[in-house]
């Protein structure tokens, strides 16, 4: 059940990019940027997230508390898509000068990259969740010897 769900969400994530997409001179360049880089944390995460599923949790602590959070972030994040292929929040639009998508755009590619170091720096230590897994190791080399959450950051 749960890989139906995943599936049906990756299909729904799909089609709202796509729309979007479509709808893209009236939401601005901007939401193309925005969308691009959304598509990106997940190419990003989905081969750390295929080779650390086989990996064997020794503690998990609070899980029901921390489903639901994680199914809060992830609303959020489906919000700002639901928006550029609907327009149902239309009443919060506003307008922001050219400069402001400018400089967004311009920092995917540094933020991109932190968030691809983090998760090769974090290697097998890495989980959607809060858990200890066995071998489980404190990282403290590349960029966890520079910023103390690299993913957060880059996010």
């Amino acid at each position: 059940m749960k890989k139906v769900a995943q599936a049906a969400l990756a299909l729904l994530f799909l089609a709202l990019m796509i729309i979007a997409l479509w709808r893209w001179p009236i939401n601005g360049w901007g939401s193309v940027a925005w969308m691009a880089s959304m598509f990106a944390i997940n190419i990003i995460r989905a081969p750390f997230a295929k080779a650390n599923k086989d990996n064997v949790i020794t503690e998990k602590t609070q899980a029901t508390k921390e489903a639901v959070l994680l199914g809060l972030v992830s609303l959020g994040g489906y919000l700002p898509l639901i928006h550029l292929a609907t327009g149902w929040f239309s009443f919060a639009n506003y307008t922001v000068p050219f400069w402001v998508p400018v400089i967004g755009a311009l920092t995917l590619i540094p933020t991109l990259y932190l968030f691809w170091r983090s998760h090769v720096d974090l290697g097998s230590n890495w989980s959607v969740t809060t858990e200890l897994r066995e071998e489980h190791t404190l990282v403290t080399r590349g960029v966890y010897n520079r910023v103390r959450h690299p993913m957060y950051t880059a996010i």
